[in-house]
């Protein structure tokens, strides 16, 4: 058989040809095994502390980061503002997300996430 020029063009056997393919899968399993281990051990590392759920309750006393921008027209400085306003938990959407109210006049105040609050 000529092919491309090449009179002497001879095929391998299909046996050794099936052999690396199985060898191939192999590594291949054992890189995806691999990934999966070094996934989760790394989700386990990251998720030690920002991502267990806090055992709040309704009613419980919060604290929760106070997001806010200067505005020069009205002479507010946002780094002078609290950092943290006290706040009560209204309900659970999910172990991560809370539904707040405002401490004092009871206000609705949104889903918080977790990462933003602090236990009283």
């Amino acid at each position: 058989m000529e092919v491309n020029g090449n009179p002497n063009l001879e095929f391998e056997n299909r046996e050794n040809w099936a052999s690396r393919v199985r060898e191939l899968r192999d590594i291949c399993d054992s890189v995806k095994s691999r990934l999966d281990t070094a996934y989760n051990q790394s989700a386990a590392r990251c998720n030690l502390r920002r991502r267990t759920p806090l055992p709040l309750e309704v009613g419980q006393v919060v604290w929760k980061r106070n997001h806010t921008l200067s505005d020069a027209g009205n002479y507010f400085a946002s780094k002078l503002a609290p950092k943290f306003l006290k706040c009560k938990v209204a309900g659970k959407v999910t172990p991560n997300v809370y539904k707040l109210t405002d401490f004092q006049s009871g206000k609705y105040l949104g889903h918080w996430h977790i990462q933003d609050l602090k236990l009283d």
